[in-house]
């Protein structure tokens, strides 16, 4: 059975879409926060996704990534900017790696 990664798993979305793939993939999940109440075929994974260690790491391994995790705040703060520029280069690292399927982000970047 192939692994799914869902970063953000802590978050509505990433909760909701648990469910939805449950029985279907064995899902790694991954979140600044934890998450309770795992599951048969689940595993969690603390990992900030704003840092290539924490991605390298809770990526290993997987065969695709469901990228849900991130501030969900819009703004232009330094901080927030600067939290998504480090997570994108995370994601994009992982991608880059031989044998990775990619699977979008519903995560939206600006400059």
């Amino acid at each position: 059975m192939k692994k799914i990664l869902i970063t953000g798993a802590a978050g509505d979305v990433g909760g909701h879409l648990r469910r939805e793939l449950a029985g279907r993939y064995a899902l790694r999940l991954s979140d600044i926060r934890p998450v309770r109440n795992l599951s048969a075929g689940e595993e969690f994974m603390r990992g900030d996704c704003a840092s290539l260690q924490d991605m390298l790491r809770v990526t290993e391994g997987v065969a695709a990534v469901v990228h849900l995790g991130g501030f969900s705040v819009e703004g232009s703060s330094a901080p927030t900017r600067c939290s998504r520029r480090r997570g994108a280069t995370a994601f994009a690292a992982w991608c880059s790696r031989p044998a990775t399927t990619r699977w979008a982000s519903t995560t939206a970047t600006r400059p």
